[in-house]
């Protein structure tokens, strides 16, 4: 099984780990993560279309950064957690979706049907879900939609991986402590979420508009 992985510096040749991560990351591995950065989008998409009319869900924000550290280098090779974060990622979407069509009907509107991330459903078993992962991965993307538009994607993408552990998250912003242990039993702990900060409108409007350009 390939897969195909540039996220950080220790990358192979400085071009893309095609066959391992230089990290010790196996391309099931990889795959699983390239799906819950869609799913975390999915979540994003329903999210921002309820904030619109006024229903903020503190959970999904957590979620969708929860998602993404999730994935960054050396957080999290374990296969079984990260179906874990997918599955719930799925059940987050669906309890945000039906808030936001319960708020579109209130305000007397008709509750969009929203595509793309927004609607993925997993498979029943991680070999499922990897599987689901190579449709959507970096390769793919470049095959449908050109480097330009893909690299815009991952810029993106990047850019708010590499957000919510920062040191300069603002101080007067809630904390929520977590653990996150990768297979050396290295542990992170207390990293700030900014609720002033709202990674589901990055997401649901920043990350889209690229994928629809």
């Amino acid at each position: 099984m390939s897969m195909f992985c540039y996220q950080c510096e220790q990358t192979a040749k400085g071009t893309g780990c095609t066959v391992a991560g230089v990290c010790g990351k196996d391309a099931r591995t990889a795959a699983l993560q390239d799906l819950l950065m869609q799913v975390a989008e999915g979540v994003s998409q329903y999210a921002h279309a309820a904030r619109q009319l006024g229903v903020v869900d503190r959970e999904a924000d957590v979620y969708v950064v929860e998602a993404m550290f999730s994935t960054v280098t050396n957080v999290d090779f374990d296969p079984e957690r990260l179906a874990e974060i997918l599955r719930q990622g799925v059940q987050v979407r669906e309890r945000v979706r039906g808030l936001y069509e319960q708020a579109a009907r209130k305000a007397g509107k008709t509750p969009a049907r929203l595509t793309g991330p927004a609607t993925i459903e997993l498979g029943g078993t991680i070999d499922a879900m990897v599987d689901q992962a190579q449709a959507i991965g970096i390769a793919k993307r470049l095959e449908a939609q050109g480097p330009d538009v893909t690299g815009l994607q991952e810029l993106l993408t990047y850019g708010l991986k590499g957000r919510p552990p920062t040191p300069t998250t603002p101080r007067s912003s809630a904390r929520r402590t977590r653990k996150y242990t990768r297979t050396s039993t290295r542990r992170w702990t207390s990293w700030p979420i900014p609720p002033p900060i709202r990674w589901t409108v990055c997401w649901g409007s920043s990350w889209t508009a690229a994928r629809s350009t």
